[in-house]
């Protein structure tokens, strides 16, 4: 006997498997639903918040880099100016040289920095960068200009100087 009470008590407590309880039931389809909620706001409302800090924050680096350029414009053709003032016929690239890299070190301030760091390539400058001709002194200068606050933003600037003689 206590073998069929056992069977039957075994037949008593299946439960329908297709059933499912409730609170199950609405825990995941909220979950779910919060899930879709918030990957629709990532991928689509704050992509725009972000595009646009971004966008601001590579416009400032591009014009740092273009301030940087006018201002290494400037002092490039001030030193030019003031090396070649001299310059006569039949003078040499070492005396030009010379001169420049004398003006050059004149924005040195009581450390040794230049208004701008990127003077400090200028003192490469040799006589390869030099051309005299007849009438006139060139002077072609390759500086690099860097910014890194937020993206590295790198800026080649080339620049030729032309001087006539003094006669």
């Amino acid at each position: 006997m206590k073998i069929n009470n056992i069977s039957n008590k075994n037949n008593n407590l299946k439960l329908n498997k297709k059933a499912v309880s409730l609170p199950i039931l609405l825990l995941v389809l909220s979950s779910i639903i919060l899930s879709g909620m918030a990957l629709f706001y990532f991928n689509f409302i704050d992509k725009d918040a972000s595009e646009n800090l971004i966008n601001k924050n590579i416009n400032d680096d591009i014009d740092n880099v273009y301030e940087k350029k006018d201002l290494l414009d400037f002092y490039i053709n001030d030193i030019f100016e003031t090396a070649a003032r001299d310059f006569k016929k039949g003078t040499s690239n070492e005396i030009f040289l010379l001169n420049f890299k004398e003006t050059l070190y004149q924005y040195k301030d009581k450390i040794g920095n230049y208004p701008l760091k990127e003077l400090k390539q200028l003192e490469k400058v040799n006589e390869e960068n030099i051309q005299i001709t007849v009438n006139s002194v060139i002077l072609t200068v390759n500086i690099v200009i860097e910014e890194d606050d937020n993206i590295k933003v790198v800026y080649r600037y080339e620049k030729t100087l032309v001087k006539a003689a003094n006669k």
